[in-house]
């Protein structure tokens, strides 16, 4: 048997090493990036925004869209008036342990706020609730027939009425999966807040990849979603929070807590 020296055994063992790591990295990749997305993003060259989230956009049009979230909630309002059993997605508990986190940040002053994509109208009442008599909340539906509910504006909340620029100390929602548009949703809560106001997302798994489609067409993780909103709106809010709800759904339910800034005098 060949006695080699022991310099070149190290350099024949690292080289055996490095070619088994590569392979496995190869193979490991292929696997990864031929996930058919079970990952909560693609995990492949040149990542961008778009892999982490899905928006569904095969719609006909604007009218198509709007008549699909209205039959939607049409139904679950008839259950509501007929039997006045609740449909809110979130629980009592969960609004009153926003309402603590509100009134202490906000201390004693007046509060106003609203909830996009209201429906019955239950978390303006929650909210109401908690927060006292110094406290108005109004909600914004799309569905005419919740002009029967009380503090409901009927509105796109894509498109809201120009008096709320600027007039909000928070705005609510669960419903931004519902949204077609999110950049530009969002744009227009962020323009509803004050200057240090605070935007509140209830998100869960429930608002996922895995659950988009025509109903609700915008889907993304909670752990992605502070990203895409940051990546998107850095300018103008700063994530104050991920705060973790009294009642969650799953594992991925969620408070993200952000606030509106001040506009800089130099435009950064």
């Amino acid at each position: 048997m060949v006695s080699l020296p022991k310099r070149l055994w190290k350099r024949i063992v690292r080289k055996f090493i490095g070619f088994y790591l590569a392979a496995i990295g190869t193979v490991g990749y292929k696997l990864i990036s031929r996930s058919n997305d079970y990952f909560a993003f693609k995990l492949k060259p040149k990542l961008n925004l778009d892999a982490f989230y899905v928006l569904y956009s095969d719609y006909r049009s604007y009218y198509d869209y709007a008549e699909i979230q209205e039959a939607k909630t049409r139904g679950r309002l008839e259950k509501f008036f007929e039997s006045g059993l609740s449909i809110a997605w979130t629980t009592e508990e969960n609004i009153k342990h926003l309402s603590r986190i509100l009134r202490s940040h906000f201390g004693k002053k007046k509060i106003s706020g609203v909830c996009m994509g209201s429906r019955s109208g239950e978390e303006q009442s929650m909210f109401h609730k908690y927060l006292g008599a110094r406290c108005h909340v109004i909600g914004v539906e799309l569905t005419s027939e919740a002009q029967r509910v009380p503090n409901t504006i009927i509105a796109d909340f894509h498109h809201l009425p120009e008096y709320f620029l600027d007039s909000f100390e928070f705005v609510y929602s669960n419903s931004h999966d519902q949204s077609d548009n999110p950049r530009m949703a969002f744009s227009g809560w962020i323009d509803c807040l004050k200057i240090g106001g605070l935007l509140i997302l209830e998100h869960s798994r429930a608002h996922g990849k895995s659950r988009a489609g025509r109903q609700d067409p915008f889907g993304a993780e909670t752990e992605l979603l502070p990203y895409i909103m940051m990546s998107w709106f850095s300018d103008s809010i700063t994530l104050e929070g991920i705060i973790e709800p009294p009642q969650p759904h799953d594992a991925g339910h969620k408070f993200l807590v952000f606030s509106k800034k001040a506009k800089s005098l130099f435009g950064t």
